[in-house]
């Protein structure tokens, strides 16, 4: 027996056989800590299968085939079989590889008198494996003959599995230190600072930190990284709050922040290409004096690279759109170092598949984006922002957030946290033209009053901002102004310069610290979702009352234009109740959002802190599609390991964990958290 120790401290058992299973793939028998059991067949024979090989395209890289050929030739003296991401995926893909790789073969049959084999090529097909010929399409050639490639199935295997954590090699490290003289790091703070993001979950640090500046640079540290199969994590600005920059499997780490560089602006066509390190403001000081602005604004000031890899939303999204439609085309290096370059600067094309938006949203598991091109607005002639506030009916000024009866009011004149949701689908449903709508429940105000040292009326309030002519922003002024008092608006306070339109949106952007500063010492746990803006109101309400029964401090902010708001959770992670409660909320949360047609997110992206919840939005086929993507992309699933693209096994089975806890969880008393 050998025993593997996968980072025990940082993740609960059930944690660290689900992200076992996404690296290595579902395993039937598995124990963590002390011993690992792998009952998996072998076959008999000896000779490795060569790779198949695309005539008319380079290969994936050279090393890779070399590499499988060496371990499938070791003679074994260990009781556990060869296995690797790469073999378990090539089991359920040995029909056709992809045409733009070099694809090595699994080094054991896919007969489904494999277990492990039979096991893999369910999570693709749902059944057992069917037979596959062997390709025969004019891009691919086979070099090898029927008999070696029986004799390739059997090959036998090296003498010792990977480990859990794929660390570099000392040549590795050596390697990476020779490309990027003076900006390679391995210092503990160095290293924990990027496995860390802004939310509650524990630090989950890479091996290495290095610094690339050119596209060039970090292609040259991915091909490195590939020929050992080390895992390789991309960093922007380190804003994320779903633990996208955690390295799960360790690895190196790709710091792109010094990537910040604004390649071209097109005044005429207005748009722009920019390194991925270059953060919001950044780009729109640079474009000062243009006569144009990049509108998506996700609060915290992350860089575009980010914003294009988590498909980034924000706070004008249902004026301007999200990054989706913002990003016109990336440049990416690939998993095994190439560059590929995706979109035109024309506003539109129907020229084969949209390899833009696969990208955009990808998270660093296809490619690391290194340049992305973006959609420019001009600035609006006028601009004037408004402040609503929404009492709850009969306040007179009391703590106490009455949400409960603000949800059987109903009605127009409602008032209170339903009042200003349903004044805002009733201002989407005039097609006002509202360029950000942002709403801040009754403890988000009185955190920011604590914060900031503002003097907002502790209530629930609508942040509104307006673009467009002098004579246009007047009159949405005031079709706001009077739709807001029907659903019981009032204080309303208009702000038309930049610098008191400056003090009022403080609010909204230091809201996240401002909950934080609610419990010093504590963390915040946040989430959102998005739904149909028809059922934002209940939705909102019902959250809020599971909040208020688990004893949570929750305060609530959206982006609520377009049916996405979040809860900022404020926890003890020392208090084990705390955190179950709270992963409760989120739960039940997320699936009320599905229920009503809506997402688990609407703008956070995934990472690994919403991965339970993939089966439950996509279904299975859908998840298979991902995985072929991923496998076809990365198949030695080097890019940001066991969050997007993992098996659709593996994620059935952190939903059934999920879904256990919340029955354990059941009858679980939660202590009060004092507001």
């Amino acid at each position: 027996m050998h025993s593997l120790n996968f980072f025990g401290t940082l993740l609960p058992g059930k944690t660290q056989r689900s992200l076992l299973a996404a690296c290595f793939g579902q395993l039937p028998s598995l124990r963590l800590l002390p011993t690992t059991t792998l009952p998996l067949q072998q076959s008999t024979s000896a000779a490795p299968q060569p790779p198949f090989q695309a005539t008319s395209l380079k290969p994936l890289h050279s090393s890779f085939a070399d590499e499988e050929k060496r371990s499938c030739s070791a003679a074994s003296t260990s009781p556990f079989p060869h296995y690797s991401s790469a073999s378990l995926r090539l089991a359920a893909f040995s029909a056709a590889p992809p045409t733009s790789l070099t694809v090595p073969a699994a080094p054991f049959s896919l007969s489904s008198s494999s277990p492990l084999a039979a096991r893999s090529a369910r999570a693709l097909y749902g059944t057992t494996p069917p037979a596959f010929p062997s390709p025969s399409f004019s891009t691919f050639s086979s070099s090898s003959s029927s008999s070696s490639s029986a004799a390739a199935a059997a090959a036998a295997p090296p003498a010792h599995p990977p480990p859990a954590r794929r660390s570099p090699s000392p040549a590795l490290r050596a390697r990476l230190a020779a490309l990027l003289p003076g900006r390679v790091s391995e210092a503990r703070d160095v290293l924990t600072q990027h496995g860390t993001d802004e939310s509650y979950h524990e630090p989950l640090p890479p091996d290495l930190v290095v610094w690339p500046e050119s596209t060039e640079e970090v292609a040259a540290v991915v091909a490195a990284c590939a020929s050992e199969r080390t895992p390789v994590v991309p960093y922007g600005a380190g804003t994320s709050i779903e633990g996208h920059v955690g390295a799960l499997y360790g690895g190196v780490c790709v710091d792109l922040s010094r990537m910040d560089r604004v390649l071209e602006v097109n005044v005429e066509d207005m748009d722009c290409r920019v390194q991925a390190g270059v953060t919001r403001r950044q780009l729109n000081s640079h474009l000062r004096g243009s006569g144009l602005f990049f509108p998506v604004d996700p609060g915290a000031d992350a860089s575009l690279g980010g914003m294009a890899a988590t498909r980034a939303s924000g706070t004008n999204a249902v004026r301007y759109g999200t990054m989706r439609e913002a990003v016109m085309g990336v440049t990416a290096v690939l998993a095994e170092g190439r560059i590929l370059r995706t979109g035109r600067r024309c506003r539109k094309s129907s020229a084969g598949f949209d390899l833009t938006a696969l990208l955009v949203g990808s998270e660093g598991s296809l490619g690391i984006i290194t340049e992305v091109s973006l959609r420019l607005h001009p600035l609006p002639e006028k601009v004037a922002a408004a402040v609503v506030t929404f009492p709850e009916p009969g306040d007179t000024g009391s703590t106490t957030n009455n949400s409960e009866g603000a949800a059987s009011s109903g009605g127009g004149s409602a008032g209170g946290l339903r009042g200003a949701v349903e004044c805002v689908v009733a201002l989407m449903g005039c097609g006002v033209p509202l360029a950000r709508v942002e709403l801040l429940d009754e403890m988000s105000m009185r955190a920011v009053n604590q914060y900031s040292g503002t003097s907002f009326t502790p209530a629930p309030t609508l942040f509104f901002e307006f673009h467009g002519s002098p004579a246009a922003v007047s009159e949405q002024a005031e079709l706001v102004g009077s739709i807001a008092r029907e659903y019981g608006g009032s204080g309303f306070e208009w702000a038309t310069n930049e610098e008191e339109r400056a003090r009022l949106w403080s609010a909204r952007h230091t809201a996240y610290w401002a909950a934080i500063s609610l419990r010093p010492g504590c963390k915040g746990f946040p989430t959102d979702v998005c739904v149909p803006i028809s059922r934002l109101p209940e939705c909102i309400m019902e959250s809020q009352r599971d909040a208020k029964r688990a004893g949570l401090l929750a305060p609530l902010v959206g982006h609520v234009g377009d049916g996405n708001f979040h809860m900022m959770l404020v926890v003890d992670p020392r208090v084990g109740t705390e955190l179950r409660a709270a992963r409760r909320l989120v739960r039940r949360m997320v699936h009320r959002a599905l229920g009503m047609q809506g997402t688990c997110t609407g703008e956070h992206g995934i990472g690994y802190g919403k991965l339970p919840y993939m089966l439950a939005e996509h279904g299975r086929v859908p998840l298979e599609a991902m995985h072929a993507i991923k496998a076809a992309w990365d198949p030695y699933d080097i890019l940001n390991p066991g969050k997007l693209g993992s098996r659709p096994d593996v994620l059935e089975m952190l939903a059934a964990e999920d879904e256990q806890d919340e029955r354990e969880g059941e009858g679980e008393v939660e202590n009060s958290v004092a507001r």
